[in-house]
């Protein structure tokens, strides 16, 4: 099970690093599994790949369009696992997640970045979630049980249904930025004994 690279923002400050982590590593664990007689490798993979904001409906035979390091080190680790499958040397699952949101295992884990977690974050620490947009962007969210489950799936599923072994993985809906802010603001309010905002960045204006 391959999860290993750097996030979002950590590839677009060390892109030759990222390149290192998602291109020769791949193709690195790749010799070792067929080495080792392993016979599947799961990689998580990302929405991501698709652009920043794509729009209407999406499914795995869209066309990528990576816009960043971080959605080009991702296709860039998929095609090396889609030519090993092609050429009979091992199965491939890829699992494309859309915005996916959970608790990281440890409080150490660079995890904060991702948005869900760190709206939560701000709340706690600030009493304030701070937009750095008006929030009308949509996003696909999921979150970390669902990811785990649709894992789980892919251990367990039987080489004649894997196909081309890409699944596109997301929510039942999307949402808006502020809508999320504003889920995420109700909650707080409801389990603390203070009273979380919203901040936005041009008005200053903070909604409680």
């Amino acid at each position: 099970m391959h999860l290993a690279g750097l996030n979002d923002a950590d590839c677009e400050k060390f892109p030759f690093e990222a390149q290192k982590t998602k291109g020769a590593a791949t193709l690195k664990l790749i010799e070792c599994a067929i080495s080792n007689n392993v016979n599947r490798i799961i990689y998580l993979s990302t929405s991501k790949i698709f652009g920043s904001n794509p729009v209407g409906e999406i499914d795995e035979s869209s066309l990528p369009r990576p816009e960043n390091h971080y959605a080009i080190t991702h296709k860039l680790a998929e095609d090396y696992l889609v030519a090993g499958s092609l050429k009979g040397n091992i199965e491939n699952i890829i699992l494309r997640l859309s915005n996916s949101f959970g608790p990281p295992s440890s409080p150490r884990t660079n995890a904060w970045s991702i948005i869900g977690n760190d709206f939560c974050r701000q709340a706690i620490i600030n009493g304030y979630i701070k937009l750095q947009s008006p929030g009308l962007a949509w996003r696909n969210f999921i979150s970390i049980d669902d990811v785990t489950a649709a894992i789980q799936h892919s251990i367990d599923l039987s080489s004649n249904k894997i196909v081309d072994g890409i699944f596109n993985i997301g929510g039942s809906r999307s949402l808006q930025i502020i809508e999320l802010a504003e889920l995420i603001l109700r909650r707080a309010n409801e389990l603390y004994d203070f009273d979380v905002g919203i901040i936005y960045p041009k008005s200053k204006e903070t909604i409680t």
